[in-house]
């Protein structure tokens, strides 16, 4: 069992609502706990690997357009997916690893 920070960014267009609701969807159908209280972060806890849990995510956004990233908690481990254009992600978690 591990913990994850999600963070996204879901662009708005005319399927944005539909992608919103899959990746939400996604995050509830693989975790066994969760926390949700603030916009486009998700805290949750599950049995999932960090790379397993980030395609599972990955299958839901655009990848053209969203932004997706997961942060294994109390571990050096980030995965990351999507249209990432500022380099300065990349000074905070070097070891990023794209999905």
């Amino acid at each position: 069992m591990a913990d994850f920070l999600i963070s996204f960014r879901i662009k708005e267009d005319w399927n944005s609502d539909k992608r919103y609701e899959d990746l939400k969807d996604a995050v509830l159908m693989h975790s066994t706990k969760y926390w949700d209280e603030t916009t486009s972060l998700y805290l949750v806890r599950t049995e999932l690997s960090i790379d397993k849990l980030g395609q599972e995510l990955k299958s839901a956004i655009n990848e053209n357009v969203d932004k997706l990233f997961v942060r294994q908690i109390g571990v050096n481990a980030t995965r990351y997916c999507g249209a990432f254009t500022d380099d300065d992600f990349f000074e905070f978690f070097p070891d990023a690893k794209k999905l």
